[in-house]
């Protein structure tokens, strides 16, 4: 269990739940930005995660205008007990800054070794 669930949705449940927002698997590495999320999905997944989570929390983080912020916050919680997240780079598209996000596993990668010692030569 987390701090925000009251029971954890079960990894198909969630894998519908992102194939909804376009993203076929854990696995995939579709990249989306504001104007690409599709909102209204979003919207129908939040009645369906709302039994999950415990009430308050569900006031603070489901019941408030959804912001990409926040529908960010509830997509990560969603995915991290399943060992995912969601990262997020600063882009620039047509002079304007933008967030591009995408799906990507909890686990950062090893340092590269050598011998035991990393080596700068």
């Amino acid at each position: 269990m987390t701090d925000v669930f009251r029971s954890v949705p079960d990894k198909e449940t969630v894998a519908e739940w992102l194939a909804q927002l376009h993203i076929l698997n854990f696995s995939d590495f579709h990249t989306f930005t504001e104007r690409t999320f599709p909102f209204d999905a979003f919207n129908n997944i939040l009645l369906e995660v709302e039994p999950y989570y415990f009430p308050c929390k569900a006031r603070t983080y489901l019941y408030r205008d959804m912001t990409m912020k926040r529908v960010m916050t509830v997509l990560r919680q969603i995915v991290r007990p399943h060992g995912h997240t969601f990262l997020t780079h600063e882009r620039l598209i047509n002079g304007q800054k933008c967030y591009e996000y995408y799906l990507a596993p909890l686990e950062a990668p090893e340092p590269l070794k050598v011998g035991g010692k990393l080596d700068f030569d």
